[in-house]
């Protein structure tokens, strides 16, 4: 069965008052997945071309106060 399929007969589940029925229904063909955050780290060198790219001009301020 295709996602799409599972959310509409779950959805049809729920508005029938079978809220049970959908919860069985997406736990067992939609699952949730939990995703492992990959970690990035960044050279020196990589720090120093974002600060330039972003705008960072020393002793000024990074806050902008008077908006």
């Amino acid at each position: 069965m295709d996602k799409i399929t599972t959310i509409k007969q779950s959805a049809k589940s729920i508005l029938t008052g079978n809220i049970e029925s959908a919860k069985n229904l997406i736990n067992k063909e939609y699952p949730f997945k939990k995703l492992k955050p990959e970690g990035r780290s960044y050279t020196d060198k990589e720090k120093y071309e974002q600060f330039v790219r972003d705008g960072y001009i020393p002793g000024k301020s990074l806050l902008i106060r008077d908006c």
